[in-house]
């Protein structure tokens, strides 16, 4: 549809809205590789991935591009060793990521806040992590249009 859109447009110079359906890596690399800003409605993660404290979610973990390696809240660097692992979900859906863990998270004070396993810390970044994170930021700066959206579809629903 993104491409559609472009073509009849004959301009990438609009903004996309999206439901939360449309929250996928595949989907939000298109929109943004071309060139078009893409807002998509961010679902609830599952409470299972979520920490025990929400301030511990992998969310508040800053990442460093150029050392490749997350900090946690705490200031302690999770690092990957680098190698790429792979997870089919389905037939048509791989996921492919690294992974980031610390030995400190296991004598961490707060590492109860911040996982139930006891074995530490583990975050995932695919290869679809920095579209994500673009949507996050531009769904964060421009939520006023996911609530100007939903309120006009409310209001075409009423009629």
């Amino acid at each position: 549809m993104v491409r559609r859109a472009k073509s009849i447009l004959r301009t990438n110079d609009f903004t996309i809205l999206y439901d939360k359906g449309y929250h996928t890596g595949s989907e939000l690399k298109t929109a943004q590789d071309l060139g078009i800003e893409t807002i998509v409605a961010i679902p609830e993660a599952p409470s299972t991935s979520q920490a025990p404290n929400h301030d511990y979610n992998s969310e508040n973990f800053i990442y460093d591009k150029e050392a490749d390696t997350y900090t946690c809240p705490e200031g302690i660097t999770l690092r990957t060793n680098g190698m790429w692992h792979k997870e089919q979900n389905s037939p048509t859906n791989i996921i492919i990521f690294k992974q980031y863990r610390t030995p400190a998270c296991k004598t961490c004070k707060t590492h109860s806040q911040c996982t139930r396993s006891k074995n530490g810390r583990l975050i995932h970044r695919t290869t679809f992590t920095d579209y994500y994170e673009r949507n996050r930021k531009n769904f964060e700066e421009k939520e006023r249009l996911i609530n100007g959206a939903r309120q006009l579809l409310n209001i075409l629903m009423e009629l």
